[in-house]
């Protein structure tokens, strides 16, 4: 069921409830607005993911190594 604009989510008209319907679709992942493919760079992050947990201390500065290596060759590129 989707409240309509009217609608009082929290049946107390607080603040919190306007765009009510907006947050519910959002929830959802109903967006319909475009996507800004060509916008203005804000950060530069990687990441791996591990299939076990890493515990030595060495093994996971040795992987920090890397990813740092990473970032700094996509920092290069701009």
């Amino acid at each position: 069921m989707l409240p309509s604009e009217k609608d009082n989510l929290c049946g107390y008209g607080c603040l919190l409830c306007i765009g009510g319907t907006e947050n519910y679709k959002i929830a959802r992942a109903e967006d319909d607005r475009p996507v800004e493919a060509n916008r203005v760079r804000k950060s530069i992050g990687a990441e791996t993911s591990f299939a076990q947990d890493l515990s030595n201390i060495s093994q996971m500065l040795q992987e920090l190594e890397q990813i740092a290596q990473i970032v700094e060759q996509l920092l290069a590129q701009l």
